[in-house]
């Protein structure tokens, strides 16, 4: 049994092409609430940080996100940010991570790997984004849901997106929505996380027990 979500959102910027790892994309923001198993938020985390792979922002990013290039200048890499958002948040034994896609997931993974930083965290991970659709009963589910429309059908404002706090505010309040009963599935679902293994989390009845139940 857990007692907080951590929801996490990040925001990636392009590496350069050839770049020893192979990696695609780098981490230049983390976003997190903390919140208890009801969604009530508890804490908040932000930091941006300095990719290894590139120097600039790239132009569609910062179109997208806001982030300026000082930002990421100015910051620590992320082999410290992981640090520090690790203090943040604390016990793990009682945590689950949530995101909005299994993007942020793979990423965290990815990176982590080819650094060669440990991502012994990485556990209790449920994306919203898969189970959300099958949960309300949602046609065209081979289009990923984007966040604002999830939002939008749970009649959550969204003021500010792109930026990974922002984002993940608005993601831990279409989780609290679901718990406290203010926006009910309309079908049953049995969630998987991803990884490193598959657990119950059962959308019975009872809709505080929602999300909350750890088998």
């Amino acid at each position: 049994m857990y007692e907080y979500n951590v929801v996490v959102d990040l925001e990636m910027n392009p590496t350069f092409a050839g770049n020893e790892y192979g990696l695609k994309n780098e981490i230049v923001e983390i976003g997190a609430v903390k919140s208890d198993c009801y969604g009530n938020v508890i804490d908040t985390f932000q930091k941006c940080v300095r990719p290894q792979f590139s120097r600039d922002i790239a132009p569609r990013i910062y179109k997208l996100t806001g982030i300026k290039n000082k930002e990421i200048l100015s910051a620590d890499t992320i082999e410290n940010v992981l640090v520090d958002f690790l203090e943040w948040i604390g016990d793990l034994s009682n945590v689950r991570f949530v995101s909005w896609s299994d993007t942020d997931y793979h990423q965290i993974v990815e990176e982590t790997k080819a650094k060669n930083i440990s991502c012994f965290f990485i556990h209790r991970w449920l994306d919203l984004q898969k189970i959300f659709p099958k949960m309300y009963g949602i046609t065209n589910r081979h289009i990923r849901m984007k966040l604002k429309d999830a939002a939008d059908y749970c009649c959550i404002e969204v003021v500010k997106s792109h930026r990974a706090l922002e984002d993940a505010i608005v993601t831990n309040e279409i989780l609290a929505s679901i718990l406290n009963g203010e926006c009910v599935p309309k079908t049953n679902y049995i969630n998987q996380e991803i990884a490193p293994s598959t657990i119950g989390d059962k959308f019975g009845s009872v809709l505080s027990q929602l999300l909350c139940s750890w088998i």
